[in-house]
């Protein structure tokens, strides 16, 4: 039983196989030495931007790099330098002695209350400045206690607080008038907050 080409047995290899891998093969290597030699013509170095056609035309050729950023520079001058932005604890050391923080945290008494405590205290030498107790919360209570520690005339220059809801606007505008710059903490974010919280 005589096969074709194409429906040979298994076992039995096919005597032209090697002739056809061979031809193959010089295909193969005849394509890439003609592609390897006119990759060998000198190139002309073209500005990004740039097609082949338009290479020597001068006007007609399209806007390099280098002219985007001249005209961008005509226009709005040099590009400003990326300024970072100070870290917090730089922050806190080179203004140590014009801080103070402010933080509201919970205690719970031996008869099983819950008591809401007001602790202000200095950065610089964590001298604690005010401290009270309520069963109640309220923005006026709060107003008076910063009332009674923070007068105006110690040098503070800025209050750090966590974004708890008893700091309504009323007292963010008492401590203002009083000379504080007002620094809120990042949600979620207790690093700020280590002076005063446990």
């Amino acid at each position: 039983m005589a096969l074709g080409p194409d429906r040979r047995q298994a076992g039995h290899p096919d005597p032209l196989a090697s002739e056809r891998i061979s031809a193959l093969l010089e295909v193969e290597v005849s394509v890439a030495r003609s592609a390897e030699s006119a990759n060998r013509s000198p190139k002309v170095d073209r500005p990004h931007g740039l097609e082949q056609s338009d290479v020597g035309r001068g006007t007609d050729r399209k806007r390099t790099s280098v002219e985007d950023w001249n005209s961008d520079f005509a226009t709005h001058g040099p590009p400003r330098p990326e300024v970072p932005s100070q870290r917090w604890m730089t922050f806190v050391r080179n203004h140590a002695k014009a801080i103070i923080a402010a933080d509201f945290f919970v205690v719970v008494t031996a008869t099983f209350r819950f008591v809401y405590v007001l602790l202000v205290m200095e950065i610089e030498t964590r001298r604690i400045l005010h401290l009270n107790v309520t069963g109640h919360p309220t923005t006026e209570w709060t107003m008076q206690q910063f009332r009674e520690c923070v007068i105006g005339d110690e040098g503070y220059r800025f209050i750090v607080r966590d974004r708890d809801s008893i700091y309504s606007s009323e007292v963010d505008s008492l401590l203002r008038a009083s000379g504080l710059r007002v620094l809120k903490t990042p949600i979620a974010l207790r690093k700020q907050m280590h002076f005063a919280s446990g």
